[in-house]
């Protein structure tokens, strides 16, 4: 398909997979209020922004839901609205200590998505499948939805695109037209390595998504500092994933990374000779 250019792009769910993948494929180029949230259905979600985010973000609200991976960050769901949060307060963390910055955080990307879709002209919601529920929008749904934004930003092409999971064992998706959306199958389950390698549900390949996505295409409105503090910040998330201080001890981290995995590979492949070898042995015992 032609190239389909945008002004602003966005993620309203289903989850942080939705983010991620748009992340990767260079088109979320600012964080939103829909990123790393589970919940509610896309026609909910359509109308929460045309309700201006009224009363959904009020402590009374919120229960403690679980840490069931002993994860950095613990649970929190909304009684009220529905949603869950999972990446936003940290475990252990006094929940009434942490809701004004995490609130704060949710009012700053609220503001920003009112700000950058009434500043476009053209603009794209992105909803990705959760690989985990079976939260695909029917077609009517993705019409009603994409008509409350519509209705909320009059004067703005609002367009959808939705992707829902192909069939496990898919080796290839397909992306249909439908009136002011897209919709697309994508095969972005990961697979097994061996037969033995169990796949769990919320394990993904974001390839086949961001390969779709390349369909897409969005302006880079942020300004310079903007664009600078963004590069500062995942440069220090690199060097974080290797413990590094500055590009010198990263190139020797990822120095040390490629020799430690080469010598595993080394001592895997020999180890499993050893074992043919003890193998065809025992078997002459025999």
């Amino acid at each position: 398909m032609k190239k389909e250019r945008f002004d602003f792009v966005c993620s309203i769910g289903s989850s942080c997979l939705c983010a991620s993948s748009l992340r990767d494929s260079g088109l979320r180029l600012s964080s939103g209020p829909f990123d790393w949230l589970l919940g509610p259905s896309l026609l909910e979600r359509a109308k929460l922004i045309a309700a201006d985010f009224s009363g959904w973000m009020e402590p009374g609200d919120f229960e403690f839901a679980g840490n069931p991976y002993n994860a950095i960050k613990e649970n929190y769901r909304n009684l009220k609205t529905g949603y869950k949060f999972s990446h936003d307060f940290r475990a252990g963390a006094d929940f009434a200590a942490e809701f004004p910055e995490v609130k704060g955080k949710y009012d700053r990307r609220v503001a920003r998505l009112y700000e950058r879709v009434r500043a476009s002209k053209r603009v794209l919601f992105v909803w990705v499948e959760n690989p985990v529920n079976d939260d695909r929008p029917p077609d009517g749904e993705i019409s009603a939805a994409r008509k409350v934004l519509m209705d909320k930003f009059p004067g703005v092409e609002i367009e959808l695109l939705v992707v829902d999971r192909a069939p496990d064992g898919s080796t290839s998706g397909n992306i249909v037209r439908g009136d002011g959306y897209w919709r697309a199958t994508c095969p972005y389950r990961r697979k097994a390595a061996a037969p033995d390698k169990v796949i769990r549900p919320w394990d993904i390949d974001t390839h086949p998504i961001v390969a779709l996505l390349s369909n897409f295409a969005t302006g880079d409105y942020r300004s310079a500092d903007e664009r600078r503090q963004h590069d500062d910040a995942k440069r220090n998330e690199k060097y974080a994933m290797y413990g590094a201080s500055g590009p010198v001890s990263y190139a020797i981290s990822r120095i040390q990374v490629k020799f430690c995995k080469k010598l595993m590979n080394g001592l895997r492949r020999k180890g499993a000779d050893i074992r043919r070898l003890f193998d065809a042995q025992l078997g002459g015992l025999k």
